[in-house]
């Protein structure tokens, strides 16, 4: 019995040293920003004397303090200098000044911070909920809990040493970028449109093409890409963001005509139905010129939820989930401009009539095609920042329909002594496949972005970033293009007959790829 009851006072006693231990005593170290007595983890501290916490280093730390009656009291917002180590518990180190000059070697170590949502804070904490019955009540919980609800961990940990690009998630509630972006795009191809040389005709010796057999139209865009984004939760892991470009609309034309006297031999090639060449002008003959003026429009929008799924020690990782918008319209017109001379009187037909000298015809043809995108989209963003830098990668896919609008228009038009008369159709655009055509497809629309930036302020970055995106199966107008013409359907063919039946041009709705990629430069303004 001695013996046990030996063990039991040994163990009180020890129990009571332990406990007197963790107890607060300001004899032991005096009260200064939290528990005294009780062993804290180390951190940084501000470079120099008088710099208040925030940015660079983050938002103000919370911590318990204790009143003068011993009993713990709310957590309040820590705003003096922390000291540089805590004495061990148990040690007898006395609690050393608060530095002045530079952080500690032994800076570092993680510091629990509490937040808003946490217990005695004013913000109303989340209470348990009864276990879900059903699946459907299931998945509304976990896409609750993924969106809307708070974060219910009660603590988490600083991470030290805050620089601007570090800090770049926690400074205001919205902002806006402003971009400068010059694109490189896919040209449109067509075939021959303009020829030149011996006879005119496509593939003979001596033949030149001026225009098509390829790649036309502009290659170089030049527009604005703006975002504007802004937080949806006091944790700022979730937000919304409006993203949209615009590229001007750009031309490129190609031009081509003779002298009075016809000289400089211009040609129309087609197929009707072998190799033929439509001439525009002829020596002595016919004088006459040729433009081809090919025009691109491109824009987009998209709308956009992202999630932040990892943020520690400057990496972060978001997933984005939204809807996206893109629109390419494509415009490629022909026109010719053709005088009847003196030794040509009587050899350039008009609705099958020859017409005399001085004589003016004009032909266009006209193919215009609208691309709309629009679907959902998903993707992921991952960031890393150090000191003032930060670079980042973006991946999205958009995955919906894509609406294609043709409408193709010809005519011809005869100007002969003060008198005028148009008819419809010109060369390549005939009642054949002239009108308005429509289509739906599904369509892909990938896009990365490559960025980096850097952090001028808490509240302005510059940046610069690399953008690539495609576009799969849309329509472009050179591709709509038949160049098997029937001439008896052609105002100015030598066999024009309107009554003969034909299926020649056709409509062909062939698609094709889309690309674009480039540099973007611009800033980030936080508020």
């Amino acid at each position: 019995m001695r013996k046990y009851a030996w063990l039991a006072i040994c163990g009180t006693m020890l129990s009571g040293m332990g406990v007197s231990a963790q107890v607060p005593n300001p004899n032991i170290n005096p009260p200064m920003n939290g528990y005294s007595g009780y062993p804290l983890p180390r951190y940084d501290p501000p470079p120099s004397a008088g710099v208040a916490p925030g940015f660079p280093y983050g938002q103000p730390m919370l911590l318990p303090r204790v009143p003068s009656n011993g009993s713990p009291a709310p957590y309040m917002p820590y705003a003096g200098s922390p000291p540089e180590a805590w004495a061990p518990s148990g040690s007898s180190r006395s609690l050393p000044a608060p530095p002045v000059g530079a952080p500690s070697s032994n800076a570092g170590e993680p510091y629990l911070v509490l937040p808003d949502n946490a217990p005695n804070s004013p913000r109303e904490t989340l209470r348990p909920q009864p276990a879900p019955r059903t699946v459907v009540e299931s998945l509304g919980r976990i896409v609750e809990a993924s969106f809307f609800l708070e974060p219910s961990e009660p603590y988490t940990a600083y991470e030290g040493r805050r620089y601007p690009s570090a800090a770049r998630h926690d400074n205001g509630w919205a902002w806006t970028q402003a971009n400068f972006i010059h694109w490189w795009v896919r040209r449109d191809r067509t075939p021959a449109l303009v020829t030149s040389g011996a006879t005119g005709i496509f593939g003979q010796n001596g033949t030149i093409v001026e225009v098509g057999d390829g790649a036309i139209g502009p290659r170089e865009f030049s527009g604005m890409h703006a975002t504007f984004g802004w937080w949806r939760d006091p944790e700022r892991l979730t937000s919304l963001e409006i993203t949209g470009f615009w590229v001007g609309k750009t031309s490129r034309q190609y031009s081509f005509t003779s002298d009075a006297n016809g000289n400089n031999f211009l040609a129309q090639p087609i197929q009707a139905p072998d190799e033929r060449a439509l001439v525009i002008a002829l020596p002595n003959n016919f004088a006459g010129s040729v433009a081809v003026n090919n025009v691109m429009d491109f824009h987009g929008l998209e709308l956009n939820l992202a999630r932040n799924l990892l943020r520690i020690n400057g990496w972060s990782l978001d997933s984005i989930f939204g809807v996206r918008y893109a629109y390419l319209n494509d415009t490629l017109a022909m026109s010719q401009n053709i005088t009847v001379l003196p030794g040509g009187a009587g050899t350039f037909p008009f609705n099958g009539v020859g017409q005399p000298a001085g004589a003016n015809i004009q032909i266009n043809d006209s193919f215009n095609i609208t691309n709309r995108f629009l679907g959902g989209q998903i993707g992921i963003r991952g960031d890393w920042a150090w000191r003032r830098f930060d670079m980042g990668v973006s991946a999205k896919l958009g995955v919906g329909a894509n609406h294609e609008v043709a409408i193709i228009d010809g005519s011809s038009a005869l100007l002969v002594n003060g008198a005028g008369i148009v008819v419809p159709g010109g060369v390549l655009a005939q009642a054949t496949n002239s009108g308005r055509h429509t289509s739906a497809v599904l369509g892909l629309l990938p896009e990365l972005t490559v960025t980096s930036g850097y952090q001028i302020t808490s509240c302005i970055r510059v940046m610069a970033s690399y953008n690539f995106l495609y576009w799969n199966r849309i329509q472009r107008a050179g591709d709509q293009i038949d160049h098997r013409v029937d001439l008896t359907q052609v105002p100015t063919g030598t066999t024009f007959n309107s009554a003969a039946p034909v299926a020649r041009p056709a409509y062909a709705g062939n698609r094709t790829e889309f690309w674009a990629h480039g540099i973007n430069v611009g800033i980030e303004l936080k508020y």
